[in-house]
């Protein structure tokens, strides 16, 4: 026991010396070499002291003998392996002789030192796993490597979704996503490292360069767009998004290309894009920022699309309901902006209301878009027809005077169609008016001179009602010639308001025509009067109501194809009324048509 004691108090009494030594030491080699003397004196006696290989590895360190020291800190830690100071002391030195590496690897170009210096991290790592700075320099020496997955992997380990990452982090892992070709990952990440530190130079010469390249790709996507190349112009479109994803406008022509390429669910997705980043671009402003009127218009027409869609396929309610919702869009649109709205929207929705014999919705929305553009002859056709359909109706419900209401609506929207006039000649002839009705008849005629129907009507008025017509020109002529000139078909209807319209010929015109229908059949008066009386209590009769065998069908023979194509499917063609005397032939072609939006 006192030998053991002794040994151990002279390597003690040694230690001492080299500690006080190293305190006074001002870094010169004598000094340095005398230190390390004493300190092997004293492992001669005690090798196991873990305060000797401490002082040993920091002699060592202090010689930047990187080697020795890290061999130190293995024996300490072979002898305690819970020791923090040398743990933490072992993870200094494993970098510096890292870097020491890495320095050597960039002067050589040697791959090797890269892959030592790694080795060196890694043996770092096994004592300090959230050590940023040693993951970020194992990253480094994978890239030189060339090893760009391993590179990607340690990288990540340093970004921290919850804490602070400091901007070159994002800027080495975005070199690195662009290394592998993930353009899209690279670019997030170098606008991540912008959004903490716009001015650091990497970023500033990203933006210039990405911003210049993408307009140039924008600019040939335009080009391609207008050649109707519109495959060629969603690449470019595509590639310029890979490099600056945050741009509006890439989206929006995104949107466009797919809406005329018909891909509408990835037209409604780009257009949406679009909106969401203009809206995060000013959500942390003081200010509330209308959507711009393209972002809005696009969208609009893709859900017009989509609408037209699902009406070619009898589907009218979700038709409707999204042209519900563009025109809701339209009118707040309106209240901001200086752009009128599309009319077509409410004569698609119209024709729509149409097909499912929803006709007074149908004529509200027609005369809301004749209200923005008045001299469309499209719109005035269609309403034209929609007020003939109402007034098929109520002619067979054996409502008249309605039926002269609508009909004179038809009439002032369109006057170019005999059949209008033959019903409303039909109408007028059961409400006794038979001056307008010969005279509505006549007008058909017209239109249609080769219509054997009419001419039929007309020779009943020459041959058995020249009494009555005579009479009741007569009392036009009188009530016209005094002031009082009246219609015969007034409104009754709380439906439709007949509007201040007249017919097609002057008053003039209708004061010569009365007095010469008036005088026109008096030879044949005479000589059929007894008849006539017979024939004007017949009539009474007739006025009552229309016989189950007289119900009418819109446009004759038309309304058997016709008006059940209304009722089965929507049919996408023009309804197209060209000239007077085709009326009654475009007629028989009517069918509800759809259109796509003006606006392209």
């Amino acid at each position: 026991d006192g030998e053991i004691l002794s040994s151990m108090q002279r390597a003690e009494a040694i230690f001492e010396k080299a500690r006080q030594l190293s305190l006074l030491c001002t870094g010169t080699s004598v000094e340095m070499e005398r230190i390390l003397r004493e300190i092997y004196k004293a492992l001669s006696f005690e090798s196991s002291v873990i305060p000797f290989h401490m002082l040993l590895a920091r002699t060592f360190r202090q010689c930047l003998d990187f080697t020795s020291a890290i061999y130190c800190y293995r024996l300490v830690l072979k002898i305690d392996p819970s020791n923090l100071p040398a743990k933490k002391s072992i993870t200094e030195v494993l970098i510096m002789k890292g870097k020491e590496y890495m320095i050597i690897g960039q002067e050589t170009k040697s791959k090797s030192k890269y892959i030592a210096a790694c080795a060196c991290f890694d043996e770092a790592l096994e004592f300090a796993r959230e050590n940023t700075e040693l993951w970020t320099l194992k990253a480094i020496c994978h890239v030189q490597c060339e090893q760009l997955l391993e590179a990607w992997e340690a990288i990540t380990k340093v970004i921290k979704p919850s804490g602070y990452t400091p901007p070159e982090v994002y800027i080495l892992r975005a070199k690195i996503n662009w290394g592998r070709g993930l353009v899209e990952q690279g670019n997030q990440d170098i606008r991540a490292a912008g959004a903490l530190q716009p001015t650091h130079p990497e970023v500033e010469g990203f933006i210039s360069r990405s911003y210049a390249k993408s307009e140039k790709l924008y600019k040939e996507a335009l080009v391609c767009f207008t050649a109707k190349k519109y495959k060629e112009s969603l690449e470019h479109i595509d590639h310029a998004l890979y490099i600056t994803n945050d741009d509006v406008k890439l989206h929006l022509m995104k949107a466009k290309l797919h809406r005329v390429m018909s891909d509408l669910q990835s037209a409604y997705e780009a257009v949406l894009k679009a909106k969401e980043l203009f809206l995060a671009s000013y959500s942390e402003g003081d200010f509330t920022m209308h959507l711009p009127h393209e972002i809005q218009k696009q969208i609009n027409l893709i859900l017009n699309e989509m609408a037209l869609q699902f009406a070619s396929t009898g589907d009218y309610d979700n038709a409707i309901l999204l042209w519900n919702r563009i025109i809701r869009e339209e009118h707040s649109s309106a209240a901001i902006s200086v752009l009128p709205m599309d009319p077509q929207y409410f004569v698609n929705r119209a024709d729509c209301y149409r097909a499912l014999h929803r006709l007074e919705d149908a004529i509200i929305d027609y005369q809301d878009a004749l209200a923005i553009h008045p001299d469309d002859w499209n719109i005035k056709t269609k309403l034209s027809l929609t007020y003939y359909l109402v007034a098929t109706d109520d002619f067979n419900a054996s409502k008249f005077r309605e039926t002269d209401v609508g009909l004179s609506n038809a009439i002032h929207f369109n006057p170019k169609v005999s059949e209008y006039y033959a019903l409303r000649g039909r109408a007028r002839y059961y409400l006794n008016a038979f001056y307008d009705a010969y005279r509505d008849f006549k007008r058909a005629l017209k239109l249609d001179p080769h219509n054997a129907e009419i001419k039929q009507r007309l020779q009943q008025f020459e041959n058995n009602d020249s009494f009555q017509l005579q009479r009741d020109a007569a009392r036009k002529l009188r009530r016209m010639r005094g002031g009082l000139r009246t219609s015969t078909a007034s409104s009754s209807s709380s439906r439709l308001e007949r509007p201040d319209i007249g017919d097609s010929s002057s008053e003039e015109e209708d004061e010569d025509d009365a007095a010469r229908v008036a005088t026109g059949f008096q030879r044949g008066a005479d000589r059929q009067q007894a008849a006539q009386f017979a024939m004007g209590a017949r009539l009474g009769r007739h006025g009552d109501r229309v016989h189950a065998g007289q119900r009418h069908q819109p446009g004759g023979q038309f309304m058997d194809d016709g008006q059940r194509a209304l009722h089965r499917r929507l049919r996408l063609q023009r309804v197209d009324v060209r000239e007077a005397r085709q009326a009654r032939h475009l007629l028989v072609q009517a069918r509800v048509v759809l259109h796509r939006a003006r606006a392209q």
